[in-house]
């Protein structure tokens, strides 16, 4: 091989590598918007009320939080509920946030709140979580946006 012939197969090599580079960032076929996540494992359920695993129940709060959360200081914030308020040492009240949708645009209602309570306990679905909203008593939709919670016993 000639120094001209090198040079070439050097030439060609670095086109081969940047074409393989570019072609990695060519789009997928995916939509615009759409999120790619990595997790260490499959979440053996997205419904929230089966979640169990960490992975779960990560994946789970992102597709379907909560009224409240829990923040990086361990206090209770704003999720789903704007606000809330302590009624008595055994109900509160909640005010969700206005303008909050599920995926095929429907308003989310304190209603849906109170059947997703409800739904936890229902023997029939079999939750495994129903048994740790044991204390509450029930859920109520006051109105379109605010929800009352009674516990049987403070908690």
């Amino acid at each position: 091989m000639t120094r001209t012939s090198l040079t070439q197969v050097g030439r060609i090599r670095i086109f081969i590598v940047v074409g393989l580079l570019v072609g990695g960032c060519a789009g997928d076929g995916r939509p615009p918007g759409t999120v790619v996540v990595l997790v260490e494992s499959a979440p053996e359920s997205l419904d929230r009320r089966f979640s169990l695993s960490v992975n779960s129940q990560r994946i789970a709060r992102l597709i379907a939080p909560g009224l409240v959360r829990v923040d990086s200081s361990g206090r209770p914030a704003p999720d789903l509920a704007a606000s809330w308020e302590r009624l008595g040492p055994l109900s509160f009240r909640f005010w969700l946030r206005e303008g909050l949708r599920f995926h095929d645009g429907s308003p989310l209602t304190a209603e849906d709140v109170a059947a997703s309570f409800r739904s936890l306990r229902d023997p029939e679905l079999g939750s495994p979580l129903g048994a740790k909203f044991s204390k509450v008593a029930r859920v109520v939709a006051r109105d379109r946006l605010t929800v009352d919670v009674e516990l049987h016993e403070p908690f």
